[in-house]
């Protein structure tokens, strides 16, 4: 099996990974509990520190993405704002968009990925203004599911 190569600034990354994690996932307990697939894409603000979100759930076989409170995405975007900012002061390049996922598993572990872009235009992840969000969410999480290879 090929591993990719973990980039310099993993311990940052993991550090900052693990506590988006944590808020998505508190946030889909507390919200959504049962839920059954939970995916976010994040693009970084091209014009200051900040960043913009989709953030999807999937409870009871339906969608939705108007369900993250203000409250918790303000604490998400504080922590992508502080990722960021670690990141650019470390001299480490630094991600332009980005996708997180989630998918429970039979034995109560949870199955997450995340896959940070470089582009400068933003790459796969990057918004596309009148385009839905949820089927480029979809596609990536029904990969985590099926343990598909990037």
């Amino acid at each position: 099996m090929t591993h990719k190569q973990l980039p310099p600034s993993h311990e940052i990354d993991a550090r900052y990974m693990g506590r988006v994690f944590q808020i998505m996932e508190d946030c889909a307990d507390d919200r959504a509990e049962g839920w059954t697939k939970l995916g976010m894409i994040v693009n970084q603000a091209t014009d200051g520190p900040g960043a913009f979100t989709y953030i999807s759930v999937e409870w009871k076989g339906k969608k939705y993405d108007n369900w993250f409170p203000e409250a918790s995405l303000r604490a998400l975007t504080n922590i992508l704002d502080d990722w960021q900012q670690e990141l650019t002061a470390g001299g480490f390049q630094n991600w332009t968009s980005m996708f997180f996922g989630a998918v429970p598993q039979a034995d109560g572990n949870i199955r997450t990925i995340w896959l940070p872009e470089y582009a400068p235009d933003g790459g796969k992840w990057k918004f596309v203004p009148g385009v839905p969000n949820w089927p480029k969410v979809e596609a990536a999480l029904d990969r985590l599911v099926a343990r598909a290879q990037w």
